[in-house]
């Protein structure tokens, strides 16, 4: 059976800082590496192998997890701030033949200024891979 999305996927590199959002206890913050972009959202490896051990070991990942984040989206040097949930996670070989954590991560939560400039990122990778303007969602 074919998955169904709400939104296209598109390829694009960019960091992404967070931090894992707990109802009590220390926050655990990590960097991580986007893949694939969409309006509603992201897929993210973390390629350094301490941070892919210590989100796995100790479940600090789960799906449906919350998590702060701070995005840089490239070209523009434009920010944006908001909070996320854990979708998915996976444990995928990289090429070292290590195995690297990745996670897709709804966006859930931003200011309407920040909405405005991850839509804009976002067609600007669609239009940069050939597609048409993306939809916009509203805030």
């Amino acid at each position: 059976m074919r998955e169904r999305r709400r939104h296209p996927r598109y390829p694009v590199a960019t960091t992404v800082f967070g931090r894992v959002v707990y109802p009590i206890g220390r926050p655990q913050f990590f960097s991580a590496n986007t893949f694939n972009v969409s309006l509603g959202g992201f897929a993210v490896s973390f390629d350094e192998p301490e941070d892919t051990k210590r989100l796995v070991t100790s479940l600090l990942l789960t799906k449906n997890q919350s998590v702060s984040l701070r995005v840089e989206l490239p070209d523009t040097g434009h920010i944006v701030e908001g909070t996320g949930g854990v979708r998915w996670v996976s444990l995928a070989p990289n090429w070292t033949s290590r195995q690297r954590l990745e996670a897709g991560i709804e966006l859930t939560n931003m200011v309407p200024l920040d909405i405005l400039k991850w839509q804009e990122f976002v067609n600007l990778v669609a239009q940069s891979t050939g597609e048409e303007t993306v939809a916009t969602v509203h805030a």
